[in-house]
């Protein structure tokens, strides 16, 4: 894949610089520019969500919301083990906020704890339910549509939510269904 990917931007450098050497230093001047925006944009959203999970991980505020989730996360994922549950549920708890990047880590700690139990259904339901993950609030998605200068960034509020909630729930039964 990165082979066709690569012929595809040298042929097209190639044509582009043929038929018009000056747009492309202007093109990879503004596509620079904007990659760099969107990359801080990202750290500094990002890093505030982090450093609100730290808090939460600091006052012991996710123990409360493991003990408040573990009954379902104990139903989905079939684990008792209390450091997977915890792991599970901030990972929950972030993707249901819409900030994925923030959720990643407690994923990943989660599917190793899942792989050294042996736990191939919990495995499947948590790729399943991180990759489909219902967005009570696309924080991301709002911040980069107020970013980019949208007038109504939070119009996607309710189409996010009836999506990744549609398919959650597909996804889950289809994991019950086929485990």
């Amino acid at each position: 894949m990165n082979f066709i990917f690569a012929v595809i931007i040298t042929v097209s450098l190639t044509v582009l610089t043929v038929i018009n050497p000056n747009q492309v230093t202007s093109t990879f001047s503004s596509s620079a520019s904007k990659a760099v925006n969107l990359s801080v944009t990202l750290l500094i959203v990002y890093s505030a969500w982090m450093g609100f999970t730290n808090l939460i991980e600091k006052t012991k505020l996710n123990d409360k919301i493991s003990k408040l989730l573990a009954p379902i996360i104990k139903f989905l994922f079939k684990t008792t083990d209390a450091k997977t549950v915890n792991e599970i549920s901030i990972n929950l708890s972030a993707n249901l906020l819409g900030i994925s990047g923030v959720a990643t880590p407690s994923g990943i700690n989660a599917m190793e704890l899942l792989d050294k139990s042996n736990n191939q259904f919990g495995k499947t339901m948590l790729f399943t339910i991180t990759a489909t993950s219902i967005q009570i609030f696309p924080i991301t998605v709002i911040q980069l549509m107020s970013e980019y200068g949208s007038l109504n960034a939070y119009a996607v509020f309710l189409p996010s939510l009836l999506a990744t909630t549609l398919s959650t729930l597909i996804g889950v039964t289809l994991v019950f269904i086929f485990k």
